[in-house]
């Protein structure tokens, strides 16, 4: 069944102002998405998850799953579209796909690059392009992009490729946000390390070992990341928050091997 959003009580507490939204959340079957699904379903939000591993989908009580891949185009807008007449209409799309084929530039090829780009760029472009005519008819719309603080600077060359799609997210966002002023709120966020999510799932670089350690111990906390995404989308309507980098408290970025 799906929930209409209501007008929120623009002095309620952040964690209230979620109720009623409709959410659609990509890469809802791990990590960073996952968790920003869940945490909004806990409060009180209808939200559907879009991924390609449908058995993880399934695995979200009360979520409405959306098995696609964003890097096919025409199945991700049939599934945005399917959402959103599952939910009744979209106040917010949380663009959380996104993958990572680390590796020196020289190292890597047009494979891995396309394949970075395809889901971090073009698939967010689809969703966000399917998703919009609902977005515009929403409550106090809003996009999240999930970029990366790679996307505000390089620091290890093995992300070279990685930090430049989401070096695009974050000028897309820009473009959308003025595009879309007064209509729809676009809000990039962009975490440094975060635990237990699958970002380092196709290195097997030398420094592997390294950057899983890093993110054990210099990552953020998955919930307290997905809590601060949605505190960001709770704000009140007048309120526009454009760009956030936030890493665990005291982190220092290097680059591999130092």
């Amino acid at each position: 069944m799906s929930k209409c959003a209501s007008q929120p009580d623009p002095v309620s507490d952040p964690s209230d102002r979620l109720a009623g939204k409709r959410l659609l959340v990509t890469g809802a079957s791990s990590g960073i998405g996952e968790s920003i699904a869940r945490m909004a379903l806990a409060r009180g939000a209808a939200v559907a998850g879009l991924a390609r591993r449908a058995d993880r989908l399934d695995a979200i009580d009360e979520m409405t799953a959306m098995a696609a891949d964003v890097r096919d185009p025409r199945a991700a807008g049939a599934a945005v579209e399917s959402a959103i007449d599952s939910l009744g209409g979209l106040d917010v799309l949380v663009n959380a796909a996104g993958i990572n084929r680390p590796g020196l530039i020289t190292d890597t090829g047009p494979e891995d690059w396309e394949a970075v780009f395809s889901t971090n760029v073009l698939g967010l472009l689809a969703v966000t392009k399917a998703a919009m005519p609902a977005l515009r008819a929403g409550v106090e719309p809003s996009v999240v992009n999930i970029s990366s603080n790679a996307g505000h600077g390089v620091v290890s060359p093995e992300n070279g490729v990685y930090a430049a799609s989401k070096s695009a997210v974050v000028f897309l966002s820009d473009s959308l946000r003025k595009e879309l002023a007064g209509e729809v709120r676009v809000i990039e966020v962009a975490p440094g390390y975060v635990q237990d999510t699958e970002i380092h799932r196709d290195y097997d670089g030398p420094h592997r070992a390294e950057a899983d350690e890093r993110q054990r111990i210099h990552g953020m906390q998955l919930d307290h990341f997905a809590q601060l995404v949605l505190d960001l989308v709770a704000q009140p309507a007048d309120v526009q928050v454009q760009s956030v980098l936030v890493t665990k408290t005291g982190y220092v970025a290097k680059p591999y091997g130092t």
